[in-house]
């Protein structure tokens, strides 16, 4: 039986640690002048390796215009890389450049480092039970 009071101790709780570790993961990128949303493009072209602006603009569920703004930002900052796609000059791929992949190494390990330090307070057998429990939650959602 589903108890509604615990379900949204839950809820809540989750809510709360997800606001703070994201204010952290953002306090972690100020020295960098980058934002969140353009350290995820880098982290998803660090992944990918590179990417159409259209690509981006799907992974990141944001508008073109948007995606344009972030690679204009990033390149200006020698992150990335832009060039057009040779057989369709209106595709725009981009891939991280040298700086931008030493960025995101840098700034992983700090994350790392940070989620670490939050969960030391779990025994190692407690850490694995949550990531199981958080797993099945997860597979038990649907995408929207």
């Amino acid at each position: 039986m589903v108890n509604g009071e615990t379900i949204n101790k839950a809820h809540k709780t989750m809510m709360s640690i997800t606001k703070k570790i994201r204010l952290s993961a953002k306090h972690n990128l100020h020295p960098y002048n980058i934002t969140p949303l353009q350290f995820q493009t880098l982290f998803l072209l660090d992944c990918e390796r590179s990417l159409y602006v259209k690509e981006l603009v799907t992974e990141l569920n944001i508008k073109p215009s948007a995606a344009t703004l972030i690679v204009d930002r990033l390149s200006e900052q020698e992150l990335v890389h832009r060039y057009h796609d040779k057989k369709d000059r209106r595709m725009v791929k981009v891939e991280l450049a040298t700086k931008g992949r030493a960025l995101v190494r840098e700034v992983k390990g700090k994350h790392l480092e940070m989620l670490t330090a939050y969960f030391s307070v779990l025994a190692p057998k407690e850490q694995e039970t949550l990531v199981d429990l958080l797993g099945k939650l997860e597979k038990n959602i649907p995408v929207a």
